[in-house]
């Protein structure tokens, strides 16, 4: 393998760790705003956890 070769693959092994590292970031965002979202409406229905397993 070239040097120049080994760099390209390099650069291609860096590229696909950060695509896959936003993608974790992108996923977790999307799932922090899932969450507030669903949290949301069910202060607005008035559910509680507490309440459906009985414990204050």
């Amino acid at each position: 393998m070239t040097k120049e070769l080994g760099k390209e693959l390099e650069e291609m092994c860096n590229l696909s760790q950060y695509i896959k590292e936003e993608g974790i970031l992108q996923g977790r965002k999307e799932g922090r705003i899932e969450g507030i979202e669903k949290g949301k409406v069910e202060e607005k229905n008035g559910y509680r956890k507490e309440n459906e397993t009985g414990r204050f």
